[in-house]
């Protein structure tokens, strides 16, 4: 039998149970966490890890980016050294978290 959601607003067993679509950054970050844990050096995985997904970026962002890629780059490395907290908040604004929906 179907449930009237709107007369019953409670979520049912399997809406609880389905997982929520990752957004890109969380799928980032988790390819990260396991690039982490799959480091055979103890000392600097995350930097190991980082030094793997920013070459891969650099790449695509070059093959992709465009004519202008470069100024592109040079923007974010910007905002990356100088505003570190508007890179957080970039970041925290595409996690997909209720809280960050909109950017501050």
């Amino acid at each position: 039998m179907l449930r009237n959601v709107l007369a019953d607003p409670t979520p049912s067993k399997a809406m609880l149970m389905t997982p929520r679509v990752q957004t890109p950054v969380e799928a980032v970050e988790r390819l990260f966490a396991d690039l982490v844990s799959g480091q055979v050096e103890a000392g600097g995985r995350e930097l190991q890890a980082a030094t793997t997904l920013l070459l891969v970026v650099l790449s695509h962002f070059r093959a992709r980016g465009g004519p202008n890629w470069q100024a592109l780059l040079d923007e974010y490395i910007a905002v990356a050294k100088g505003e570190p907290d508007r890179l957080e908040r970039m970041l925290d604004g595409n996690r997909g978290l209720p809280e960050f929906r909109r950017y501050r």
